[in-house]
């Protein structure tokens, strides 16, 4: 009777396995399905002048189904919404990880060349007017 059993446990062994499996990838295609939406919504306020809000949708996309791209588009609305503390780190963040694109790397790299003088001078008459 042992030997029927076996067989059966390794079925049910492969079955449960395959259960796990299908469950995790649908809430992968979930989160990439939800992921997707959130750039799209993203790029709508972008293109509205809402960076602020466009900033945190694509954050909340790179959370879901993380891409160093998004990193990098955050940074750019960081800094057209003018504040330049966040754009600076998220630039630096982008620059850092080994999948950012050449093309992007190189605009991320001149963008905090560009941002570090900028927030030393901004800080410096903050602390004048003090």
């Amino acid at each position: 009777m042992k030997r029927r059993l076996a067989p059966l446990r390794v079925g049910l062994g492969m079955t449960i396995g395959l259960l796990v499996a299908q469950s995790a990838f649908g809430a992968t295609t979930r989160a990439q399905k939800r992921s997707a939406k959130l750039i799209e919504q993203a790029q709508r306020l972008y293109l509205k002048g809402n960076y602020r809000d466009a900033a945190r949708a694509w954050k909340r996309a790179n959370r879901l189904k993380p891409d160093p791209r998004l990193v990098y588009n955050v940074a750019r609305a960081y800094e057209k919404e003018g504040d330049l503390n966040s754009s600076w780190e998220h630039y630096r963040t982008y620059v850092t990880n080994p999948d950012a694109e050449p093309a992007l790397l190189k605009k991320a790299m001149e963008a905090l060349a560009k941002l570090g003088p900028a927030i030393a001078e901004r800080e410096a008459r903050a602390a004048e007017a003090k």
